[in-house]
């Protein structure tokens, strides 16, 4: 699977959570530098412990396939560790309107 075709997998995917609390979601490592990769780097930004439980659990069974490996961080232990910089991670834009949701990749 390709990086735009896992991405808007991943966006819908997420759409269909319908999270109650702000997250952020960024990929990192191996799959976006080349197609030779081992699992999917993705870096969760959280502010609900709770929902990350349930946000984790459902990114591993629908991604299964693509042995996701999941690093989750609060805004805070980010900034701290630097994590978004130091390995160069691209977020995965969710916006929400009124209407729908509209969604992108940043690459940096």
């Amino acid at each position: 699977m390709e990086l735009t075709e896992f991405i808007e997998k991943f966006i819908s995917f997420i759409n269909t959570l319908k999270l109650k609390s702000e997250f952020e979601f960024y990929l990192f490592g191996s799959f976006l530098k080349n197609e030779h990769y081992n699992d999917v780097d993705i870096l969760i930004i959280y502010s609900d412990f709770n929902e990350l439980k349930k946000v984790k659990d459902s990114i591993n069974k629908e991604f299964q396939y693509k042995l996701p490996h999941l690093t989750c961080l609060t805004k805070n232990e980010e900034l701290e560790l630097n994590f978004i910089d130091k390995t160069n991670s691209r977020k995965i834009k969710l916006h929400t309107t009124k209407y729908k949701n509209n969604c992108y990749f940043v690459l940096k």
